[in-house]
C-alpha cells in the first residue's frame, strides 16, 4: 500500500535485529550450519560451491543489514564470482535436496521467524498486511514468549535467492492468503524504499456508479476503483488478487457515502461539544473516531482499511 523509507531508524532497528540474532547465538549456529554444508560438498570438482559458501560467511552481517537496493548487485556479484546452479546437488551425505534447499535450512530461517522478527514487528510499526491492507498482522507477547499473527513473505524469494532468507529488509509482514498467493513468484517487490514518495495507491468510487447510487440507493451499484502507479506493484496486485477484492468493497463504500451525508458541520460542533475532555481534540483523533482509522498517509499500516478509508474520504471531502 505504501512505501516505508529507510532512515536512520529503520537503520538502527536493523542493527538491533542483528544483535538479537548473535545474543540468541543464531549468527554462531548459521555460521556453524555453513561450515557443515562446505564439509557435506564434493571438494574434488566442486571447489566454486565451497568458495560461494565461505563468501556468504564472511559476508553474513552485511547480507542481514543489506538494503534492498543493493540486493540485485549482490546477486550479480555471486554469478559472476562463482557460477553456481542453486539447483545443484551433489552432497557426500547422498542427501537429495538442492544446493538452495540446504542453504536455506542452513540460514536459519524458522528460527528467526519464530524467535526474533515477531519481536522486531512492532517496532517497524506495521500492524496489517502489507500487500493488501486488509487483515491485521499482530503479535502477541505474554508467559509463552512471542506469538505472531501473520505470515513473513520473501520480497526476493528464499527458494531463488536462500542468502537473503533472514535479511532484514527482505522479510515483509503479511496476511496467509498474499502469502500464498504470491508464493515464489520472481516478482521482486520490496515496501522499504530509499527516498521518500507518496503512496503509488489510491483508492475511489467510479462517478459513474457514485452517481447511479445516489439516484437509486443501491449498494451493488458502487464500483470501487483500484489505481496503481507502480508498474511493479500493479504487476503483484494483479497476481495476488488485491484488485479483485477490493471490487468487493461496495458496503464500506456506501457507509462512506452516508457518513459524508451524516457529518455536516453543526453534526461535528454538537459532538465535540458533547464529548468535551473525552479525548484529545486533534484532527486524527475526531478522524479515527469517526472512520474507524487514523488519517495520515503514515498511518496505512496501523489498521485494515486505512488506505480504502482515507482515500474514498477524501474524494468525498471528508477530510
Amino acid at each position: 500500500m505504501r512505501k516505508i523509507l529507510i532512515n536512520r531508524d529503520l537503520d538502527v532497528l536493523a542493527l538491533k535485529y542483528y544483535q538479537q540474532l548473535e545474543n540468541r547465538a543464531i549468527v554462531s549456529k548459521i555460521r556453524n550450519e555453513l561450515y557443515e554444508l562446505i564439509k557435506d560438498i564434493d571438494r574434488v570438482n566442486h571447489l566454486n560451491y565451497i568458495r560461494y559458501l565461505l563468501f556468504i560467511r564472511q559476508n553474513l552481517r552485511d547480507i542481514i543489514i543489506m538494503h534492498p537496493v543493493d540486493f540485485k548487485s549482490f546477486d550479480a556479484i555471486l554469478a559472476l564470482l562463482f557460477n553456481c546452479d542453486i539447483g545443484w546437488h551433489a552432497w557426500k551425505s547422498g542427501k537429495t535436496e538442492s544446493f538452495a534447499q540446504r542453504l536455506c535450512k542452513a540460514m536459519c530461517y524458522d528460527d528467526v521467524r519464530k524467535n526474533v522478527f515477531p519481536r522486531i514487528v512492532p517496532a517497524l510499526g506495521i500492524k496489517t498486511c502489507v500487500y493488501c491492507n486488509m487483515q491485521y498482522a499482530l503479535t502477541r507477547d505474554d508467559n509463552a514468549g512471542m506469538s505472531a499473527y501473520y505470515e513473513l513473505d520473501h520480497a526476493w524469494p528464499k527458494s531463488k535467492y536462500p542468502y537473503f532468507a533472514v535479511s532484514f529488509y527482505n522479510l515483509q509482514p503479511c496476511c496467509g492468503p498474499c502469502n500464498r498467493r504470491k508464493s515464489d513468484d520472481e516478482l521482486t517487490y520490496s515496501i522499504y524504499e530509499e527516498e521518500p514518495k507518496p503512496s503509488s495507491v489510491r483508492f475511489e468510487i467510479e462517478n459513474e456508479s457514485l452517481i447511479e447510487y445516489i439516484l437509486t440507493h443501491k449498494t451493488n451499484s458502487i464500483q470501487v476503483g483500484m489505481k496503481v502507479k507502480d508498474p511493479l506493484l500493479d504487476m503483484l496486485y494483479d497476481r495476488i488478487g488485491v484488485k479483485k477484492l477490493y471490487k468487493l468493497m461496495d458496503e464500506d463504500a456506501e457507509e462512506m457515502i452516508w457518513k459524508a451525508k451524516i457529518y455536516n458541520t453543526s453534526y461535528l460542533t454538537q459532538l465535540y461539544q458533547t464529548n468535551k475532555g473525552l479525548f484529545e481534540n486533534t484532527s486524527s483523533n475526531i478522524f479515527r473516531l469517526l472512520y474507524g482509522v487514523y488519517s495520515g498517509e503514515e498511518n496505512v499500516y496501523t489498521r485494515p482499511l486505512t488506505k480504502f478509508r482515507q482515500d474514498i474520504a477524501k474524494q468525498l471531502n471528508l477530510l
